[in-house]
């Protein structure tokens, strides 16, 4: 199994359950795996199978004994049905391993545009991995917030606030001309995904600009 994360990765967005399922395709993988934490958020049973010892990508073996079989997952207008081996893989919910891309041969892979191409149900179709989007700052609602954060969407927000004096004194605080240089605290709360577990980083930084 190699799960590594790379620029040159294909990486894509499914749904199971009204859930989205980040996969990582990888060719290096004999198997196909299900992160153990989807498989909580999402309540999917799974079956015992024969212990299977499993080396990550850093060198580590880590032992399972769990499995899904026969997952349904909906991706660009396809569905697909793979049985999945339970195992710890955040920040990825799956990988996509060499027991499935198989059954799809012949396939095309376009490793530099990011596609898959391959017969399915008598068609032939193409899978377009994830971009990566440049970095930008956008508003969302809080009903945004809300429908992201349930359909296991969400990595971070950042909330942009005015910065809060810390003097006691009672006379007015003098206001900075337009030219000077402002600060604003941006507070941040991190979703992340670790092979420990999910849990939630509260970060603080503090930032100049003119």
């Amino acid at each position: 199994m190699a799960g590594t994360k790379s620029a040159d990765s294909i990486k894509q967005k499914s749904t199971v359950q009204s859930k989205i399922m980040l996969i990582l395709v990888d060719t290096g993988s004999s198997h196909s795996f299900l992160s153990s934490h989807f498989v909580q958020l999402t309540k999917l049973p799974t079956v015992p199978m024969e212990q299977q010892k499993v080396k990550l990508a850093n060198g580590n073996w880590v032992t399972t004994t769990k499995q899904v079989k026969g997952l349904q997952w909906y991706i660009q207008g396809h569905t697909f049905t793979t049985d999945m081996i339970v195992l710890n893989l955040l920040p990825y919910d799956a990988i996509l391993g060499f027991d499935c891309l198989k059954t799809f041969s012949p396939m095309q892979c376009d490793w530099q545009a990011k596609t898959l191409q391959f017969q399915h149900q008598g068609k032939l179709i193409t899978l377009k991995g994830l971009q990566t989007p440049p970095l930008s700052l956008s508003t969302i609602s809080a009903k945004q917030v809300f429908k992201s954060t349930q359909a296991n969407d969400t990595w971070a927000y950042v909330f942009v606030d005015s910065p809060t004096s810390t003097s006691t004194s009672t006379t007015t605080p003098k206001q900075l001309p337009a030219e000077d240089i402002r600060t604003y605290y941006f507070s941040m709360l991190i979703y992340s995904k670790t092979p420990k577990g999910c849990h939630l980083e509260a970060m603080t930084m503090l930032y100049h600009y003119t």
